[in-house]
């Protein structure tokens, strides 16, 4: 959480910078049109601070962080900032008039192009990190609501009515999730068998 934290707080400070970069530069060279530097603010306001002030939320209620969020959020990093950089190479030459070759051109537009691409896939990926998670608490959570007797484990009627709503195989994953949860909970040596496409094991921790 703390990285999250640093990461809103430094996007902030580029974001400022990047701003008060456009007004003064512009202003200085006497330019009046559009240019893509007016764009760096936003993009490290929206994209950079913003967004990491979200997952500071997200990590402090959920713990989302596993190793795939890890390298989707640095991934997400260079994206932003291969964006970011590629505003200001193209922006800086419109502002002082200069006519870019083609080959530079292209490949500005390029680099631009693949940030843009790595920041999307980076965002699904910490989207679907999220989704797991909101998921594995599910599964605690309806762990703890079981009836459990010495012949068989009965779930609550709160937990049968669950069962339109999430859709065959997930309960299936969060039932066996559950199960398996409270075998470990009452000492069992062994928790029980779980389908191979419900994906859930028991938490050790348990």
């Amino acid at each position: 959480m703390k990285k999250y934290a640093n990461s809103a707080l430094i996007y902030a400070i580029l974001a400022m910078v990047g701003g008060v970069f456009f007004r003064e530069f512009t202003k200085f060279n006497g330019f009046e049109g559009a240019t893509t530097l007016a764009f760096v603010h936003t993009h490290y306001f929206a994209l950079g601070m913003i967004v990491f002030l979200l997952l500071v939320l997200l990590e402090n209620a959920l713990h989302i962080t596993d190793a795939k969020v890890s390298r989707a959020v640095t991934a997400y990093h260079i994206g932003l900032n291969a964006t970011a950089a590629m505003l200001v190479v193209r922006g800086v030459p419109q502002v002082l008039g200069i006519e870019l070759a083609h080959g530079m051109d292209a490949a500005i537009s390029g680099v631009a192009g693949l940030g843009h691409i790595v920041l999307g896939v980076s965002i699904v990926l910490i989207l679907l990190g999220v989704k797991r998670t909101v998921f594995r608490a599910v599964a605690w959570a309806l762990a703890g609501s079981m009836r459990f007797n010495s012949n068989r484990q009965t779930p609550d009627t709160s937990i049968v009515n669950c069962l339109p709503f999430l859709g065959h195989e997930k309960w299936e994953a969060v039932h066996c999730g559950c199960r398996a949860l409270l075998k470990l909970r009452t000492s069992s040596t062994s928790a029980p068998a779980c389908s191979a496409r419900s994906g859930v094991t028991a938490d050790p921790k348990w």
